[in-house]
C-alpha cells in the first residue's frame, strides 16, 4: 500500500530538430522547413497546436554548401527566413508563426547540396546531403503532335525514360478548363482537376529505364469526377490536358516506403532519416511532362457525354452552335 505506483512514461527532454526539404531545380523558389519535436504531459493534440512547442523562437542559420567532387565547399547559399509568403491549410498543426527557409538561387543538376542549419546553442550543426537530379525526364508518350483519345472502355499508357539517380515517379494527369454561370460569360474563371496515378519505382537508378504507366478512360474520368464541383448553374470548356511526371530520389523512395500504412500482422515499421543532428528527410526530385494536350473528337465527345461525366456541364462550341450532354445524348443550341 506504501509502493509508489507512478509511471513517468516520457523520457528526458531534449533539443531534437526535425527537417524535410526537397531540392528541384525545376522549380523558382526551393524550400525547406525546420522545426523541433517536443515533449509534455499534454495530448499531442494540445502540443500541436501551441507555436512554442514546434517551431525555433529564434531565426536560425540555415545555409545549402555546393560541394564539388572532392567534398569541398565552391558556393555557399544562404536560406531566407520565411514566415509570411505561404498560406498554410488550417488541420491538426497550428498555422501561427510558422517558420521556413527558401531560396531562389538556380541549383546546378548532378550536384551535391549539403544543408547546414546552425542553431548557436552549442549544440553540433545539423545537416544533410542530397545530390540533384538532372531535369532530362524525357517523357516518351504522349508524343507531341498525339491528340489525345478518351473512347469507353480503352486503355491507355504514359511512358518515359528515367534518368540517373531517380528512383520513384509520380504520374499526374491535370485537366485545365474554364467556367463561367450560364448566360453570363463574362464571369470566366480558370480551374483544374488532377487525377494522380499509382507511384512507380525502379530498380536501376542509373538512368535510361522505361516506365510504362497504364491508365483507362474510365478511371481517369472518375478522377476528374471526384475533383469537379457539381454546379448545374455553369458550362465548363475543355482547355487541355496536362501529363506530369515526378521523379525522386533514392531517399525519397526509401521514405514515401518507410512511411506506408503498416499491413499485416506485424504493425512496427522501420525507421528512416538522412538528416545527420536531427531527424527528417533532405532530398532531391525533377519533374518534366507533356503540356496543353488536346484532345479529338471523340475524346472531347466522350467527356461531355460519358456517364461520369454528363451532369458536370462540360460544353463544346461549334461554328453555329453550343452543345452539352442532356441525359447521354448532345443537345445543341
Amino acid at each position: 500500500m506504501s509502493c509508489e505506483n507512478d509511471l513517468n512514461v516520457n523520457d528526458d527532454w531534449s533539443d531534437i530538430t526535425v527537417v524535410y526539404g526537397i531540392l528541384d531545380r525545376t522549380q523558382d523558389t526551393n524550400w525547406v522547413r525546420i522545426h523541433r519535436a517536443w515533449l509534455g504531459q499534454d495530448k499531442v493534440s494540445i502540443g500541436a497546436q501551441s507555436s512554442d512547442s514546434i517551431y525555433y523562437a529564434q531565426t536560425l542559420l540555415v545555409q545549402l554548401e555546393e560541394l564539388n567532387a572532392s567534398g569541398e565547399i565552391v558556393h555557399l547559399i544562404d536560406l531566407i527566413f520565411d514566415n509570411s509568403s505561404r498560406d498554410l491549410e488550417e488541420g491538426e498543426f497550428t498555422t501561427e508563426e510558422y517558420r521556413l527557409y527558401r531560396t531562389s538561387e538556380t541549383l546546378k543538376a548532378e550536384t551535391e547540396y549539403r544543408l547546414r542549419i546552425q542553431k548557436n546553442n552549442g549544440n553540433p550543426d545539423i545537416t544533410a546531403t542530397t545530390r540533384v537530379l538532372e531535369d532530362d525526364l524525357r517523357v516518351v508518350r504522349p508524343t507531341p503532335a498525339q491528340l489525345i483519345a478518351l473512347e469507353p472502355l480503352k486503355d491507355y499508357t504514359i511512358q518515359f525514360d528515367t534518368q540517373e539517380g531517380s528512383k520513384i515517379f509520380q504520374t499526374y494527369v491535370t485537366l485545365r478548363y474554364k467556367e463561367h454561370p450560364i448566360g453570363q460569360p463574362g464571369q470566366l474563371s480558370y480551374h483544374e482537376a488532377v487525377a494522380r496515378l499509382p507511384v512507380t519505382d525502379v530498380n536501376n537508378t542509373g538512368g535510361d529505364v522505361r516506365v510504362i504507366v497504364g491508365y483507362n478512360t474510365e478511371s481517369l474520368l472518375q478522377s476528374f469526377r471526384n475533383e469537379v464541383p457539381y454546379d448545374p448553374g455553369v458550362w465548363r470548356y475543355f482547355q487541355a490536358l496536362d501529363f506530369t511526371v515526378l521523379a525522386g530520389d533514392e531517399d525519397l523512395h526509401t521514405f514515401i516506403n518507410v512511411n506506408q500504412p503498416a499491413t499485416g500482422i506485424v504493425s512496427e515499421r522501420p525507421d528512416f532519416s538522412n538528416i545527420e543532428g536531427g531527424y527528417g528527410l533532405f532530398a532531391s526530385r525533377a519533374l518534366n511532362g507533356r503540356y496543353n494536350k488536346s484532345l479529338n473528337e471523340a475524346g472531347l465527345n466522350n467527356l461531355i457525354l460519358s456517364d461520369l461525366t454528363c451532369d458536370l456541364n462540360f460544353v463544346k462550341v461549334t461554328t453555329t452552335d453550343t452543345c452539352w450532354c442532356d441525359q447521354g445524348n448532345l443537345a445543341c443550341q
